[in-house]
């Protein structure tokens, strides 16, 4: 229990303590429970405490009485407890009148067991609890547990891509572009991988904790909970790195050295460092601390500093660099003149998508967390924490990491080209390295029109690109861009491209397909560079 409020409260300075009386609600008027806190100062053992409160009685009815208490405003706070107690019942229930109950020989209970012969009865008592605190109950459990299984399954999606990146690189040549796409794509799922790693080792201990009561506290656990931020906050700047790249291949083109492979790879453990140095303040200001009811540790929400400070860097930081990168790129393509060759533009766009998919992705951790953001203004505003805050707001996070963790794959080209496409290519396709085909010759129609269909179809799932026919004449007339990497003494073809007048369709009236005419000297001009 967490929250602010008016209170019966007084200060002892015989005993060095603070008491604060919590008063129920009742129906009669003539009955009052209180439930009493008796907090000592810092320094001063409560054992000390009790020993003086049993020697002195009257001392002990001073605390409880709240006649000399005043009533103030308090920030409150009560960790999860629970208060037992022995009491032996043999000597009253004599008194009552149960006499024969406890004698061996004169007992009898055969209409309530099932052996005949045992009269005896264990008169030995065992605890009896009778208060119990439990602020979370079924709800805070299932919730834990959704937290868990859903950051579970976003680490497997996320090691399971990592190594299909890491294994496509070491064996196939890319090039530049995809090569950088790849490493910022294993860049943002290595930091969802140890954000919600440390996720869920909270969310385990806070199941056991909850099962078994077990106490957690240790410096390794404040380092956990100081990990939090900083993992979080490496992932929202891997995402601007992302957005970084695209800013760079459309606003700054001419700058090469932007655009340099070891750069964005000297990054990935830069950004980790900035991360760590950046929220080191909550360290030094010991506003990580061991949370009870949770059974770990974190920033208390009710620490004003310590949660705005995080929140600043994990999330306002990387959301106001990626507006702006995206508002720079958005200003840079309308003042444009409207004579860019096509290739440029189709850059361009694909760039201002990417940047349109890392909004998607990082709006999608931001609305899934609204609930918790919710519960932490609340908080904010009447000072009372809602017992469930803490599970309710890593259950967005983890849920849109299990979420985008599979979004990822789909909505990235080369990704879904890579884990999901290439699957289904052919062998001896993928076995020739063949990226680009060029359909217009005169042996297209050789098996058909079912022939060409299905040469599109088998292109098409080897996730080769191709010009010149198709199932349909734009398909035909499309235009494919290529990033090859080229070296100062390659040389290379340069076909030109098709006049316009030159592409007549030989198919009838009745195919449905593309197929564009040629010329043998047109297909075969090269030049050296």
């Amino acid at each position: 229990m967490c929250q602010i409020g008016k209170y019966k409260y007084a200060k002892n300075k015989d005993l060095h303590v603070q008491i604060v009386h919590l008063l129920y609600d009742r129906d009669n008027e003539d009955i009052q429970f209180v439930f009493t806190v008796v907090l000592p100062k810092q320094g001063v053992l409560f054992d000390e405490v009790e020993q003086k409160l049993a020697l002195k009685p009257d001392l002990m009815q001073k605390i409880l009485s709240n006649q000399n208490a005043r009533t103030e405003k308090l920030h409150l706070y009560l960790p999860k407890f629970k208060m037992e107690a022995v009491f032996q019942l043999n000597g009253v229930l004599i008194q009552l009148g149960m006499v024969n109950v406890f004698n061996d020989t004169e007992a009898d209970f055969r209409g309530i067991i099932n052996k005949q012969d045992d009269r005896s009865v264990h008169t030995s008592t065992k605890p009896l609890e009778f208060i119990s605190i439990m602020e979370h109950g079924i709800i805070g459990f299932v919730l834990n547990l959704i937290s868990l299984i859903h950051g579970s399954f976003a680490i497997v999606i996320s090691v399971l891509v990592i190594g299909i990146i890491i294994y496509h690189q070491y064996h196939n040549r890319l090039t530049r572009e995809e090569k950088i796409t790849l490493i910022l794509s294993v860049n943002i799922y290595f930091y969802m991988n140890i954000y919600v790693a440390v996720l869920v080792s909270g969310n385990i201990q806070t199941l056991l904790g909850d099962i078994y009561e077990q106490n957690f506290d240790s410096s390794w656990c404040t380092f956990r909970g100081y990990l939090i931020p900083v993992s979080c906050c490496a992932l929202f700047h891997a995402f601007a790195i992302q957005a970084f790249y695209r800013l760079c291949r459309i606003v700054y083109s001419n700058h090469r050295w932007v655009q340099f492979y070891w750069l964005y790879v000297i990054a990935i453990p830069v950004q980790l460092v900035e991360a760590i140095i950046i929220l080191c303040p909550i360290l030094i200001w010991h506003d990580v601390i061991y949370l009870p009811n949770e059974h770990y540790c974190f920033v208390p929400f009710t620490n004003t500093r310590g949660i705005l400070w995080a929140l600043l860097i994990a999330y306002g930081v990387p959301l106001l660099l990626l507006s702006l990168i995206y508002l720079r790129i958005t200003i840079f393509i309308r003042q444009q003149p409207l004579n860019q060759t096509l290739m440029v533009k189709q850059r361009q766009k694909r760039d201002l998508a990417a940047i349109q998919r890392i909004f998607i992705n990082v709006g999608l951790l931001f609305v899934l967390g609204i609930p918790g953001v919710t519960l932490l203004i609340m908080c904010f505003i009447t000072g009372i924490e809602h017992p469930l805050t803490y599970r309710i707001t890593w259950v967005g996070p983890e849920v849109s990491f299990a979420i985008s963790s599979i979004q990822m794959v789909f909505m990235t080209p080369q990704l879904k080209n890579l884990i999901i496409i290439r699957r289904r290519q052919n062998p001896c396709l993928t076995a020739a390295n063949i990226h680009h085909v060029y359909l217009a010759n005169n042996h297209t129609l050789d098996f058909g029109v079912e022939g060409l269909e299905k040469t599109c179809e088998t292109l098409d799932k080897s996730g080769i690109s191709y010009v010149g026919a198709g199932r349909t004449r734009q398909q035909a007339l499309g235009l494919v861009f290529l990033d090859v990497p080229i070296s100062d003494s390659a040389t290379v073809e340069k076909v030109k491209p098709v006049p316009m007048n030159a592409s007549a369709p030989r198919s009838s009236s009745s195919l449905t397909i593309g197929l564009l005419s040629t010329l043998d000297s047109f297909i075969s001009s090269s030049c050296s560079l």
